[in-house]
Formats: C-alpha cells, sequence, structure tokens
C-alpha cells in the first residue's frame, strides 16, 4: 500500500514539472489562487478615465463671459423637462413641517 502511494506521489510531482504547477501534498492553503489573478490596480485606474482630460465644466469655468453649451447636460433637462410634463418626473420632496406631523400621528 505504502508503494502504491509513493508512485502516485512520484507522478504528483513528475506532473507539477511538466505543466508548470505547484506541488501541494498536504493540502495547506498557499493562496495561489490570488497570486495567480490578474492585478486590480490597473484596471482600476483606468475606470474612471484620464484626470487630465479636461471637461466642460472646467472650460466652462474658465471662459465665464462666452455663453457654452453643454450638449450632453441639455439633451439631460430636456429629458426631465418632457418626463415631468408627461408626469413620470421625479416626486416633490416634503416639506420638514409635513414630514414631522406626518411621523407623529
Amino acid at each position: 500500500m505504502s508503494q502504491l502511494k509513493n508512485r502516485l506521489r512520484d507522478v504528483a510531482e513528475i506532473q507539477a514539472r511538466i505543466f508548470n504547477r505547484t506541488l501541494n501534498p498536504t493540502n495547506k492553503r498557499t493562496g495561489a489562487k490570488f497570486l495567480s489573478r490578474n492585478l486590480r490596480g490597473p484596471s482600476l485606474i483606468n475606470y474612471y478615465g484620464n484626470p487630465d482630460f479636461i471637461k466642460f465644466k472646467q472650460v466652462k469655468a474658465i471662459f465665464p463671459n462666452i455663453k457654452l453649451i453643454d450638449p450632453e447636460e441639455y439633451y439631460r433637462v430636456s429629458r426631465v423637462e418632457f418626463k415631468k410634463s408627461r408626469g413620470k418626473g421625479a416626486p416633490k420632496k416634503l416639506k420638514e413641517a409635513k414630514a414631522t406631523t406626518k411621523r407623529k400621528k
């Protein structure tokens, strides 16, 4: 029986060498799974875009005399107005006095 275990261990060692794997005969936690993963840092940095890229708000702040119109903001505002006209807009906020009286009841 021990000869069979020794042979299986030898086969596992050879397999590990051939397939460039680490051998862990005691099945201890090594953290190899986390070390072999791709790093998250570069993808997180790229998610927010280039911080040096100038935004429309910054251009508008630099040149307040010139009347500039942000097409994306204009589109957003027009959509909000359209939804409000159809009754699909955001609900009105409650006043502080009304909210407190409703809670006391």
